[in-house]
């Protein structure tokens, strides 16, 4: 058992239109990785007029690391846009399904992720009457770490969730 104390809330999350790009391989850990997916989106994103105060930003993570062999796994890095954005070259725009998460606001430093997904998983979700579903794990990025003094991140994290 972990000893990190987490508020979860169990709520429902909109769909929304995002756009995204699509990492195939490892990336636990590797803010490089995100920064420079980041970066690629950001630049795809900048001149289309997509960049707007109400945009949310958000990594989907279509396994577990710790259960799918890391050249398997599957990121998306995306932004919400508005429906009817087009995708163009490597960036894919779709409907990221709603629906009931168990969420979590962190404030951390990129080490200490691991540890907050594993208080959700281990420690709160198996007496809360929910179990997984088939939707992805969101991270909604609230900050931009490099204005925090600390550098930490202030996150949401959202494991889908439907009652057992």
């Amino acid at each position: 058992m972990t000893t990190i104390p987490l508020e979860v809330a169990v709520r429902r999350v909109a769909p929304a239109t995002i756009a995204y790009l699509r990492h195939v391989g490892p990336y636990k850990g590797n803010t490089t990785l995100f920064r420079l997916l980041f970066d690629r989106l950001f630049a795809w994103a900048g001149p289309r007029g997509l960049m707007l105060p109400e945009t949310r930003y958000l990594s989907l993570f279509q396994d577990n690391p710790n259960l799918t062999p890391a050249a398997k796994q599957r990121l998306e890095v995306a932004l919400t846009v508005p429906a009817g954005t087009s995708p163009a070259g490597e960036v894919g725009v779709r409907t990221m399904e709603g629906g009931m998460f168990a969420t979590a606001r962190i404030l951390a430093p990129i080490e200490e992720y691991a540890a907050q997904w594993i208080a959700l998983v281990a420690d709160w979700l198996p007496g809360s009457g929910y179990q997984p579903d088939h939707r992805p794990a969101m991270e909604f990025y609230l900050n931009d770490p490099a204005t925090d003094p600390q550098g930490r991140y202030h996150v949401e994290i959202c494991l889908p969730v439907k009652p057992l």
